[in-house]
Order: structure tokens, then C-alpha cells, then sequence
């Protein structure tokens, strides 16, 4: 049986009839090109819009509005889901929620704020007798007791009333949870106003010790730390506050701490004497390392840049900009200030509000706004040796293109892993959620295990002080790909822990520039201005004769000691045809050559020189700088110094020069351009490479780093 319909058919732009209780207002009829409207419904149900009849001049009247008027028997109040004709809402409508739908407070939440600011006592009386079954949404506690000790301060009369409902309202805010955050200034805030409603007793009144005793009553009961209901603040609310913490026990709001990870807010090394101890210098170059060392993981939790880059969307974080850009957060519709921006595209980024609300996306369960570096999966093993092997993992957001897994960067060996265990598949990263981290073990067939699901990790690896004896079979777990490569990254950090717990031979700061009164030789250093057309030879002159390095320092004292003695130079024909030349000359000769063979650019030179003076040098710059070419001239220079130094001291013997690479086929094409190299063609001999050979794997195409598909 169909729902009883009002009756009522209006003409020329007539309403329909009310509609009985529970009932759809009634169908408006029109003989005119008129509005028949929905009638009035009773019992909070408004009347349906009328459908028009009309046939004037072959076409029938507009239609009635959706809804009608809510019905004026009972009840004027509107449930949300069931509005009446919209009307501005004021301070009466939040008193008629209150009493009669207190569940809906939510509904009209900036109302509900807006009351706490200059609360009535009508107000304040509602709020105190809503039931304790009612869930109301916490106001700012600052809005709230301000409010209500501003109510305190404007009583002028009815004070015993007024009294009760302030501590009938300030028991009933007992019962909210707090954010654990504002936990002190809650407790504080509820002290005063116990204290401001004294002013409200009046002597002369008969309950005078009643209301006196509830007083202090309340005021004990705020005292006790447990009387305050608090609950954990999420992951939005604290993860961008976070920067306390230590990667070793790092919980996840640590990994998605934009402060920790923007290079805008990273320590800077200078040349130049900048630090005030030792341990200064110690900690910069830790924070350093390690924001380089799980940078992956922090890019993973971090909203990118869309803007369109030769048909791809760009993929860089979105990180604080060192100085103001005034443009607006490209988010659509938002025209709030840009706050984090990409470091490519300067005017691209988004607003703080808006970086929270994609953060806790990428956070989220799997879908189109999760992150494509976050699996989902299941533990299937877990042995005492820290192997812990993971099966059925699948990416929250997997990307366009299907991954060739032998070729790709996804769960690399070795790659770093941040581990996370969740209760459910899917759920929703914490802020607090705790992070192991693991490195992902080397396998005979990883496509096959990669294609059907399974991934297995050495938990001890990155950190040695890992014990847990909770990672069981069949737990969830989130695995968090950094995409670090363990091998490069870890040892450096932990010989860092190393350094920080130990005395550390800089001879007193002196090689950093902490103690300028040292006895050590200073540093030679060389800048881009210092450098001409004309100016190579006088470079490397001025390296050779104040260079640190021993083998160059006791060329000189051998020049210095013995000029004329030629004994020394028998098996060292490279030298005979000039002996009435000091070593020094003709050092400088054979390195301005080889910097003339070599052709190095400008800021090459400056990193060749300033290798040849100082005992500790780093020379670093992104892909195709030319890292590895200087490199091999900087080698071939040592091996010309080794020459000299051994017919300057024999009593050195055959010292080795040692070359290190991470990757195989990185030191093999190394020493493939040594070997091209005149300076070794006596010198075969003596190479002697370590390391096993391997095919270079090709990089992950970028299309499925991002996760996305060419536009």
C-alpha cells in the first residue's frame, strides 16, 4: 500500500494540499504555466513538489520544489537528512537539536562552535541535559571554557541558577574525550571556571552549603589526572608536529615528518669553519645521512607534484619552500596560500589543509589515493635469524602498467623496508604505528616469488638491535618500500652511531675547522674565481707545493734533503733525461699534462685541485656531472704521485691505491677507463679486482614509479 497523499489542487501557481501525518504533501495542479508546489507535511515530513497537468499552449507548468514546508503541528525541526525550506540557522535552532536530536549536533557543526563563544543560559542548560547516550562532537576546548567564563563574568542576576547550570554543564564536559594533547590545558581550564563560579554564590541563599560542597567536590575530581577522558590523536592531527625521535625506534609519524626530510629544512656544510664542536659537526652529517637514507619512505607518505613534465606528471614531493611564494594552493577550488611547494615547479603545491587531507589518503585503505610504494600483506614465516618472509602482499595503489618484476625498483634487493604491523588488511596508518625496518633479501627467483606474492626480508640487517618475539604467522603487516640501497646507506650510519659514542680523531677539530690554534696545516682550498685560461699550471703548482697529503709532503722534504744525490733513481727510467730537476718540477709538469689531457671543466678542476691538497676531499653532484670521469683523472694523477713518492722513499715499498664501488658493474666500467690509460700499461700486473660480476638491471620505468600513465 503506497504511502497517503494530502489532497489539494492548486490553480495558477497554487501549492498542493497539506499531507496528513507522515504523509507527502499533496500534487499541485496547474491550468496555467504556474509552480504547483509540495504541500505542508506534519510529523517532520515535508510534502513532495508537485508535478504540473497544465496544458497551456501545449506546455505544463514548471514542477513544485522537491520538498515542503516542515509541518507546524508538532514539530519545526528538520532532520538533516530530511531538511524543509533552507532558512538561516540561529542559536534557537541549535536549542531545538539539542533537545530533540541531540545525534545531529554533527550536522551543524560550525553553529555548534559558534554557540561556545558567547554561550545563553538556554544554551548552557540544554548542553547539560542532553543525554549520556548522545554523541556530541568535541568543541575547541579554548572556545569552550572561554565562553563559559565569559558567561561567568555577565551574570548580573538569578545567580543560584546560573551557578547550577555552570557546574552541571562543566560535569557534563567530563564526559567528552579530550585530545590527549590538550590534556593539561583541559584540566587547568576546568580549575578556573570551578573557581571563577564562586563569584556566583550568594551568601543569603538557603542551599548555600550544598552548592559550596559541589564546588569543591568538582574541584577534587579535577585534580585526579584520570578524571579527564583523552583519546589518541590521529595521524592527521600529529603528523606533521612530530619531530622528536630516532630512526632506530622511529614510530610512523618520524618516516612522514616533512621537517626531517625537506631539503629546505636540512643542515647545510660548509667549507668554511661552521661548527662549534666536534659533536656539532658529528650530528649534521648523521641528520643528513639519514634523511638521505629513508628518503624514499618519506616520499611514499608524501603528497607529489602533478604538474606535467614531457607528457608525465612531475612526482616530486611536496616539501616546505625556503622562502614565501605568493600564488594559491592549486587544489581545485581552494584559494588558500601555498604553503609546500615542488622544488622543480616552484608555483605548483597546495595549502597545509589540503597536504593533510592527501597525506591521510596515502595513508589510507587500498584506492585510487593510497600511496603506490604501500603493500598490504600477511606474514607467512618468521625465524629466530631475523628472516621474516611475507606473502600475499599487493600494492595499495598498484600502478597503470603491469611490473616487470625483474627488472624493476619495487622490492629491489636490497632494498630498504619499513615494516608495520596493522589488525586488519587495509587499515588505516597511525601516527604512532611502530616501524621495523628490514632490507630485502637477494633471491634465485625473485620474478617467480615476486609474481606470486611473496617477499622475504633480513630484519637484522639495517638494525643490529633488532628482538621481537610478536611477529607471528599470519599477522598483517604494511610494508613501507624506502627503496634505499642498504648496502650504501647502512654502514655509513652505522659507523656514525659509532662516532657519536666515541672519541673521534679530528686532531681536536682541527680538520673541520673547530680549532684554529692547531698546529695542522691548513686546508688548501680552490674556487671557481680562482680559475683562468692561464692559471692550470699555476693550480697545480700551488697543490703540489702546500698539498697535506704524505705522499706529496715528503716529495718535498726529499727535494729539500738530498737535491743532488741520483743513486736513488736506478729502475726509474721515467725520470733520467732531466735528474738536474727537482721532483717537485717535474710533478707539476706531468700533472699539468694530464689536467691538459683530461680537458676537465671548470668545477672538475676545482674538485681535482682541492683533491690533491687535502687529506679528506668529497667531490658530489647529480647523474651525468661527470663524477666518474673526474674520478679516473683524479686516480691517474695518484698513480703519476705513487711514481714519484716511491723513488722519493723507497722505504714505502709498492703502497696500493684502493677504488670501492657498491656496484659491480660500476667499478668494472671504472677500471675499463684506467686500463684505456697510458699510466697503467706497465701496471697490468699489479690490478687486482674483487666483487663478483652481474648484469646491470635496467631502472623501473617512471611511469610506474608514479604510478601513472603518459598523457
Amino acid at each position: 500500500m503506497g504511502v497517503p497523499r494530502g489532497k489539494g489542487n492548486g490553480k495558477a501557481a497554487a501549492k498542493g494540499g497539506n499531507g496528513k501525518p507522515t504523509a507527502k504533501g499533496g500534487k499541485g495542479n496547474s491550468w496555467q504555466p504556474a509552480n504547483g508546489g509540495g504541500g505542508k507535511g506534519k510529523n517532520n515530513f515535508g510534502g513532495k513538489g508537485g508535478n504540473n497537468k497544465g496544458n497551456y499552449n501545449k506546455n505544463g507548468g514548471k514542477g513544485g520544489s522537491n520538498s515542503g514546508k516542515g509541518g507546524k503541528n508538532t514539530n519545526s525541526y528538520t532532520p538533516p537528512n530530511n531538511p524543509g525550506k533552507n532558512k538561516k540557522h540561529n542559536p534557537q535552532t541549535m536549542l531545538k537539536v539539542l533537545r530533540e536530536a541531540p545525534d545531529d549536533v554533527s550536522v551543524y557543526n560550525p553553529l555548534w562552535m559558534s554557540c561556545w563563544s558567547s554561550p545563553t543560559l538556554d544554551f548552557l542548560e540544554a548542553v547539560a541535559k542532553v543525554r549520556a547516550s548522545a554523541t556530541l562532537p568535541n568543541p575547541p576546548s579554548s572556545h569552550v571554557f572561554a565562553g563559559i567564563d565569559s558567561f561567568i563574568k555577565s551574570v548580573t542576576t538569578d545567580n543560584t541558577k546560573s551557578l547550577v547550570t555552570v557546574i552541571n554543564v562543566v560535569t557534563k564536559l567530563l564526559e567528552f574525550q579530550w585530545p590527549d594533547k590538550d590534556a593539561k590545558s583541559v584540566t587547568s581550564n576546568m580549575r578556573k571556571i570551578a573557581h571563577s563560579s564562586r563569584g556566583l554564590l550568594d551568601f543569603d541563599a538557603k542551599n548555600y552549603d550544598d552548592l559550596s560542597a559541589k564546588i569543591n567536590d568538582f574541584e577534587d575530581t579535577v585534580r585526579k589526572s584520570w578524571s579527564i577522558k583523552l583519546k589518541v590523536t590521529t595521524a592527521e592531527e600529529t603528523i606533521d608536529s612530530a619531530e622528536d625521535g630516532r630512526w632506530e625506534t622511529a614510530q610512523l609519524k618520524w618516516l612522514a615528518n616533512s621537517k626531517i626530510f625537506a631539503p629546505t629544512k636540512l643542515p647545510s656544510l660548509q667549507v668554511e669553519s661552521c661548527y662549534s664542536s666536534e659533536k656539532d659537526y658529528i650530528e649534521r652529517i648523521e641528520q643528513l645521512w639519514v634523511a638521505m637514507t629513508f628518503s624514499g619512505g618519506n616520499t611514499a607518505l608524501t603528497p607529489k607534484c602533478r604538474e606535467l613534465k614531457a607528457g608525465w606528471q612531475c612526482g616530486n614531493p611536496l616539501y616546505p619552500p625556503k622562502r614565501y611564494i605568493a600564488e594559491t594552493c592549486r587544489t581545485h577550488n581552494c584559494k588558500n596560500d601555498l604553503e609546500l611547494a615542488c622544488s622543480e615547479h616552484r608555483r605548483h603545491g597546495v595549502c597545509k589543509k589540503c597536504f593533510k587531507d592527501c597525506s591521510s589518503k596515502l595513508r589510507g585503505p587500498p584506492g585510487p589515493g593510497a600511496s603506490t610504494d604501500i603493500y598490504d600483506g600477511v606474514i607467512q614465516s618468521y625465524h629466530q635469524d631475523g628472516k621474516l618472509t611475507v606473502s600475499h602482499f599487493a600494492s595499495r595503489n598498484p600502478p597503470n602498467v603491469a611490473v616487470n618484476w625483474k627488472t624493476t625498483a619495487r622490492l629491489a634487493s636490497p632494498n630498504i623496508v619499513a615494516v608495520i604491523k596493522v589488525t586488519n588488511h587495509g587499515d588505516i596508518l597511525q601516527a604512532s604505528d611502530r616501524i621495523m625496518w628490514g632490507e630485502v633479501m637477494k633471491e634465485d627467483y625473485i620474478e617467480q616469488e615476486r609474481r606470486s606474492g611473496r617477499v622475504r626480508l633480513d630484519m637484522c640487517s639495517v638494525n643490529l638491535d633488532f628482538e621481537t618475539d610478536d611477529l607471528e604467522q599470519g599477522t598483517n603487516v604494511v610494508l613501507i618500500d624506502c627503496k634505499g640501497f642498504a648496502p650504501e646507506w647502512v654502514p655509513a650510519l652505522r659507523a656514525l652511531q659509532t662516532m657519536a659514542k666515541t672519541e673521534v680523531p679530528l686532531k681536536n677539530g682541527a680538520y673541520i675547522g673547530v680549532d684554529s690554534e692547531s698546529d695542522l696545516p691548513a686546508s688548501t682550498v680552490v674556487v671557481k674565481d680562482d680559475i683562468t685560461d692561464t692559471s692550470v699550471r699555476s693550480l697545480v703548482e700551488k697543490a703540489v707545493r702546500e698539498s697535506n697529503l704524505k705522499p706529496l709532503v715528503d716529495i718535498r722534504n726529499h727535494n729539500e734533503s738530498d737535491d743532488d744525490d741520483d743513486d736513488d733513481d736506478d729502475g726509474f727510467a721515467y725520470y733520467r733525461n732531466d735528474q738536474h730537476r727537482s721532483f717537485s718540477d717535474k710533478l707539476i709538469d706531468d700533472l699539468t699534462d694530464l689536467v691538459n689531457e683530461t680537458t676537465l671543466d671548470d668545477m672538475q678542476l676545482v674538485s681535482f685541485i682541492n683533491a690533491l691538497c687535502n687529506t679528506v676531499h668529497l667531490t658530489q653532484g647529480p647523474p651525468g656531472t661527470g663524477k666518474s670521469y673526474f674520478g679516473v683523472a683524479l686516480v691517474r694523477a695518484l698513480i703519476i704521485i705513487r711514481e714519484y713518492w716511491m723513488a722519493a722513499v723507497p722505504s714505502v715499498g709498492e703502497p696500493p691505491i684502493l677504488v670501492l664501488s657498491y656496484k659491480n658493474h660500476a667499478i668494472d666500467e671504472f677500471l675499463l677507463d684506467l686500463i684505456r690509460c697510458n699510466e697503467l700499461r706497465n701496471s697490468l700486473h699489479s690490478l687486482v679486482r674483487f666483487g663478483t660480476t652481474q648484469e646491470q638491471s635496467s631502472n623501473a620505468s617512471a611511469n610506474e614509479a608514479n604510478g601513472t600513465t603518459k598523457k
